[in-house]
């Protein structure tokens, strides 16, 4: 893909940012749509997340609505980038 594509995955998807004790990171949006293998991964390390800290299953949950916000904040800008380059 472009410099143009990446310019616009920047603008609606700013890369982060961040430094710790191992060093200096950034994140940003992959240029590459997910696999379905990838999307697998990421289930079952929701899962293990929600067990782990013992989120409950049914009512409100903040544990949960934690985790399901950053698991389809990651899976929900694929589609959107598809349909809209």
């Amino acid at each position: 893909m472009c410099a143009v594509t990446r310019e616009i995955l920047n603008a609606m998807l700013p890369p982060k940012s961040w430094q710790d004790f191992t060093g200096k990171w950034q994140r940003m949006v992959k240029m590459t749509p997910s696999a379905r293998n990838d999307v697998m991964e990421l289930e079952d390390a929701l899962s293990k997340l929600l067990v782990d800290h013992q989120a409950r299953a049914k009512a409100i949950c903040h544990v949960r609505e934690k985790f399901f916000l950053l698991v389809f904040g990651k899976t929900t800008s694929t589609p959107y980038l598809n349909m809209h380059l």
